[in-house]
């Protein structure tokens, strides 16, 4: 008797303590720049899982207004847990993980002072910067040699739908793939909802290609998109790009409304993909094209639900539904965050190399339609 008490309090004991690891191990500090709408949806996300939050912003008016108005109006009261901090006055070192949500041109500046404080991991909202900066390729070779894990925030290819999507390629269930298609079409009007303090395009970087506006650099998840798809079909990078833009140049604003782009890979796959930031309502697809089907992805097909539609010839279509909240879309991607934390190498569908690729590709886009011909693109 006397032994199965010893027995029943050892594991007890060893019951608290793996609770305790557990909880040590989950437990993480998060600095977020930036405190627009990424910020405060980062914020949100990490706050659910109970993390320490700090929130940092050069500008202060951004700060009050987050506390104010953009959180609570979002979810329901403010969180007095999230320490605000005006930039030059936010703590440094110490953090797990470090959110970048400032606007692209600042983006490889914050980056190169953060990689010094040496986070587990650090997220870049998407884009990676703006087109042909300088420094892409230093921040992309310096990110070689140091120990922090870097990831890109396009979290569309990280979704629950995307991940089914990507089972369904592995198991090669549309045969031979012809072809792929990704739209994101959309106009920029939500944008503007979600910051009410801007008063159109030509009050932030969104008006201006060279600072990552427009439609090729603020919807470049399309892009993405298409990368990481013909990826999961093994059809390699896109190698060579030819695309028209359509600019916008009124009212000392100079960015592209609609983007065309026709595109083929390392082992010549055909595609296109189509950008822009005028069309109501939306329409987020991705259409893969088999030599024995379809496979049709829809983001937001109804504002609570992602949807995929399987077509295999001589078949009845299949439709699978994926009910999420616009929230999930952030709490998906810092549960990837966590587990490359916990696993590293396992899960790279965000990281650097995948978001600097789609920075190349865009840089090509560009030159493309300056050239008017085809161009390769060099990594």
């Amino acid at each position: 008797m006397h032994k199965i008490f010893n027995i029943i309090s050892f594991y007890c004991i060893y019951s608290k303590v793996l609770i305790l690891f557990q909880i040590v191990v989950f437990f993480m500090r998060v600095k977020i720049f930036g405190a627009g709408s990424i910020g405060n949806h980062m914020a949100y996300a990490f706050r659910t899982k109970g993390f320490e939050v700090h929130v940092c912003d050069n500008d202060i008016e951004a700060l009050t207004r987050m506390e104010m108005n953009i959180y609570p109006e979002r979810y329901g009261k403010w969180d007095s847990k999230i320490k605000l901090y005006e930039s030059s006055n936010a703590p440094i070192g110490g953090f797990d993980i470090i959110i970048i949500g400032t606007p692209p041109e600042s983006h490889l500046d914050i980056a190169f002072s953060v990689l010094k404080e040496n986070p587990g991991g650090l997220l870049i909202e998407k884009p990676l910067t703006y087109p042909f900066n300088d420094d892409l390729k230093k921040f992309y070779d310096l990110s070689k040699n140091v120990k922090t894990k870097i990831f890109i925030g396009y979290n569309h290819v990280v979704s629950s739908s995307i991940q089914k999507l990507n089972n369904l390629l592995k198991e090669n269930i549309i045969g031979e793939i012809l072809s792929i298609d990704v739209n994101f079409r959309e106009n920029w009007d939500g944008i503007f909802k979600a910051h009410p303090w801007l008063d159109g395009p030509k009050d932030s970087y969104l008006g201006f290609y060279n600072k990552g506006g427009g439609a090729t650099c603020e919807h470049s998840h399309a892009i993405n998109m298409w990368q990481h798809l013909s990826k999961m079909c093994n059809k390699g990078r896109i190698l060579k790009v030819s695309s028209l833009l359509k600019f916008s140049e009124e009212d000392n604003i100079n960015y592209d409304s609609i983007a065309l782009v026709n595109v083929t890979t390392e082992k010549k796959l055909i595609g296109r993909i189509v950008q822009d930031v005028v069309t109501k309502p939306h329409e987020k697809i991705a259409k893969i094209i088999g030599n024995e089907g379809t496979i049709e992805w829809f983001c937001n097909f109804t504002p609570s639900m992602d949807k995929i539609i399987l077509s295999r010839f001589n078949e009845e279509p299949q439709s699978i539904d994926f009910p999420k909240t616009r929230n999930d879309d952030f709490l998906q991607e810092i549960n990837y965050l966590i587990n490359e934390l916990k696993n590293p190498g396992k899960y790279i569908d965000i990281n650097l190399k995948n978001g600097y690729e789609t920075m190349k590709v865009i840089e090509g886009i560009f030159q493309s339609h300056q050239d008017q011909e085809i161009v390769n693109i060099d990594y």
